[in-house]
């Protein structure tokens, strides 16, 4: 345990003080220091494979938590905008289409409630 090159000193009164603090260190070391065993119950291993890829639909419900969450946007809300700007520039021409060109209406209804008169 001591270097490889450490001599023990010739002289006796040098030599009783070494030995007089190596007695000291041996006594403090024995009431001072503790002494841990760990015993492995069992030397297994478990394997983990964690899959790093995001599906098509993990990657739509992130998506749209994130921007509900983020913005309080939703698909719903998307497919709505699409359907209202689809309407707006087509509704004309569908109309006419439909109701072959006839400025009064011809054949289109339009849904919905009638006013209520006052």
């Amino acid at each position: 345990m001591w270097p490889y090159n450490f001599q023990w000193p010739t002289d006796p009164a040098v030599r009783a003080e070494y030995e007089s603090l190596m007695a000291l260190m041996q006594r403090y070391a024995a009431e001072n220091l503790a002494q841990l065993q760990l015993i492995v119950k069992s030397p297994s291993v478990h394997m983990v494979k964690r899959d790093l890829s995001v599906t098509f639909v993990n990657f739509v419900g992130n998506l749209g938590g994130l921007l509900g969450l983020c913005l309080g946007f939703s698909f719903i809300s998307l497919i709505e905008f699409v359907y209202h700007v689809v309407l707006s520039r087509m509704g004309e021409p569908l109309a006419k289409c439909v109701g072959g060109g006839k400025k009064d209406g011809g054949g289109v209804q339009k849904r919905g409630r009638k006013a209520l008169s006052p």
